[in-house]
């Protein structure tokens, strides 16, 4: 199976955390039943930042969820998923705690914390992140592959019904990064393009306010 960088087990667990807190704890058991981690049913669950989830096992995941509660389910749930994801990423990994709390310039402490966010997802700030002072926007680009929609792409039945960017769990990644310290600097974030709906890749915009 494919290791994923980015699906790390703190990721995988905030979804799971996510979906009692959206649809209830039978509606959580459901999910693990039907998508095959009966495991972790009744369970605490494990956060750590040293182990990885496989690629297969997340996209399995991500379509169990969407073929429960549907589309329109799915975006909510998986946006608390990914505000969840960095929380609790934070509250376990030192080095990002360290990175955040360094005193700094705004500018470079989002430049800093989208470098690492970026990283983390398997890829390189170079070739993905642009920083466009006049407009005081950033863009990340996912290509030339989404995890979370790739394998959508595969339906389309599923993609019929879907009219409007689809990647929250990442939308809610790029809003809560940019916002972890407010004290500096806030961010408003939406998804401007979307391989769901036939763009050319899947794009996010984070607009800052420098306090």
């Amino acid at each position: 199976m494919t290791e994923n960088k980015g699906l790390s087990y703190v990721a995988f667990m905030s979804i799971i955390d996510s979906m009692e807190e959206i649809i209830g704890i039978n509606g959580k058991n459901a999910i693990l039943r039907y998508t095959g981690f009966e495991k972790l049913i009744g369970n605490p669950l494990e956060y750590t930042t040293e182990k990885r989830m496989t690629v297969e096992d997340g996209h399995k995941l991500y379509m169990g969820i969407r073929e429960i509660i549907g589309n329109k389910g799915y975006n909510p749930l998986m946006y608390r998923g990914g505000i969840l994801t960095t929380k609790n990423v934070l509250s376990h990994s030192e080095g990002l705690r360290a990175l955040a709390d360094l005193e700094g310039d705004a500018l470079e402490k989002l430049n800093q914390l989208y470098s690492a966010y970026i990283y983390t997802i398997g890829l390189k700030p170079e070739d993905v992140m642009e920083f466009n002072t006049e407009k005081k926007e950033i863009l990340i680009h996912r290509r030339p592959s989404c995890n979370e929609c790739d394998f959508v792409l595969k339906r389309k039945d599923m993609l019929e019904e879907i009219k409007r960017p689809g990647c929250a769990n990442v939308l809610a990644a790029v809003y809560s990064v940019g916002n972890l310290r407010p004290d500096l600097v806030t961010v408003e974030a939406d998804e401007i393009k979307c391989s769901l709906i036939g763009d050319d890749e899947c794009l996010f915009r984070a607009v800052y306010e420098i306090k």
